[in-house]
């Protein structure tokens, strides 16, 4: 029989939701149903399991994620694992989370927990457990495929029996089964100097609250006022989900003075593309040369997701602007292709 030792944790989600009356609600406590599934596996695959479980301090409907609760969620999976004893150490993570923003909460994290060099597997399901033909049992057991050696470290998304890395991932169907798709292909990392480099410098110890990032997508008729908005809500950083290779209604009043402004006081602003596929080139249109002017970063054919937890988790690390910048266009863990590698200053 072949043994692993294993961290379950359980942050909510549709997995063991269950009706109260009005919709669907997060169960507080899925403990005794996982030891079942465990036990299953187990009977089934000729296997031993040794796992512990571990339910999150912050069980929620995944739609109230935040990203102070993925930097949450992972600074208790990081606390757990360095709190184990040498005979205990844990072979590999899985997550039990809900599937409306588990791209979101598996990128930030992949970064967030890069430095532990061990498996981090996100699992979730369509139907609750309890459902009659759940989806639940089956992407369960698929996670514990995936952790039994399937991959040896890195970020992963188990569901439908595929395994999407974690920072090239996106929900695409809010009713099939195969709810996830990762049409870019994880990109290979030459050198992890620079990642490696950042995982060791923290933010300094008295900033407790995350850094305030998020998204503005644009679309026909975006005002400058929602621009403006969005750079006061965001103050720290800023993903501009443009069309295309990285257009956006330049020529609207305001837009361009106002991001140029935020930029100037210290506001990161990274373009992505709407599109599944393909890559931001802010170069190949005069009005992406006009953002790129401006001080607006091309994120390469990042998606939303990896691009919004990749931003996240830097600005979170207090860096000077220069090693910022440089690291948003380096390919750190897979979440990027490169067609040629920019210099990159020491920390």
């Amino acid at each position: 029989m072949s043994e692993r030792r294993l961290l379950v944790v359980y942050t909510g989600g549709t997995f063991g939701m269950r009706d109260q009356g009005s919709g669907l609600e997060v169960t507080d406590d899925l403990g005794a149903e996982i030891a079942c599934l465990v036990a299953g596996y187990d009977a089934q695959r000729r296997t031993r399991t040794r796992w512990a479980f571990m339910k999150s301090v912050c069980v929620i409907d995944s739609a109230e994620a935040t990203q102070q609760t993925m930097v949450d969620w992972a600074t208790e999976i990081r606390l757990k694992l360095e709190s184990a004893d040498c005979d205990e150490r844990y072979t590999g993570v899985l997550v039990i989370h809900g599937t409306d923003t588990l791209a979101y909460t598996a990128a930030r994290m992949a970064f967030e927990l890069a430095d532990l060099r061990l498996p981090l597997v996100f699992t979730g399901s369509q139907l609750p457990l309890h459902f009659p033909g759940s989806d639940a049992p089956s992407n369960f057991e698929y996670a514990l495929d995936a952790l039994s050696g399937t991959t040896t470290g890195g970020a992963w998304v188990a569901f439908d029996n595929q395994l999407h890395p974690a920072v090239r991932v996106s929900k695409y169907s809010s009713e099939s089964r195969s709810g996830f798709a990762s049409p870019r292909a994880l990109a290979p990392v030459a050198d992890s100097t620079l990642a490696d480099a950042i995982a060791d410098h923290f933010a300094e110890p008295e900033v407790t609250e995350t850094r305030k990032v998020g998204v503005l997508s644009v679309f026909p008729g975006m005002a400058s006022e929602q621009v403006r908005a969005a750079l006061a809500c965001y103050p720290d950083g800023l993903i501009l989900e443009c069309y295309g290779a990285g257009t956006a209604p330049v020529s609207t009043p305001g837009i361009l003075d106002d991001l140029g402004a935020a930029i100037e006081e210290g506001t990161i602003v990274v373009a992505v593309t709407q599109c599944q596929t393909g890559s931001v080139d802010l170069s190949r249109y005069a009005v992406g040369s006009a953002l790129a002017r401006a001080g607006v970063l091309s994120g390469g054919d990042m998606t939303l997701e990896a691009a919004l937890g990749k931003l996240g988790y830097l600005v979170g690390k207090y860096l000077d602007a220069p090693t910022t910048r440089s690291a948003l266009a380096s390919n750190l863990i897979g979440e990027m292709q490169l067609s040629a590698v920019s210099a990159r200053p020491g920390l």
